[in-house]
């Protein structure tokens, strides 16, 4: 996420800290941070998330895929698979 808050396509860290949280605190914070993340996933069938991961190979592989495919189990067991 690194290079995609470095090209503008996230706020970065020290913007997302400075925003206010949400009514709800944390959950709600990161709930923020997500949908700003699938934006970036949606914009443009995910170009911008595949030029960032491009830049950097090893966070895409290391980080980056692992991390999805974390969370796509976690959807998928908490509300069943979509497909």
């Amino acid at each position: 996420m690194r290079v995609a808050r470095a090209k503008g396509y996230l706020p970065t860290e020290d913007d997302a800290d400075s925003e206010p949280a949400p009514e709800g605190g944390v959950h709600s914070k990161n709930l923020v941070r997500f949908r700003q993340f699938t934006e970036l996933v949606s914009d443009r069938e995910g170009r911008h998330l595949i030029e960032a991961a491009k830049e950097d190979p090893d966070w895409g592989r290391g980080a980056l895929l692992p991390t999805l495919k974390q969370a796509v189990w976690m959807l998928e067991s908490e509300f069943g698979d979509a497909g």
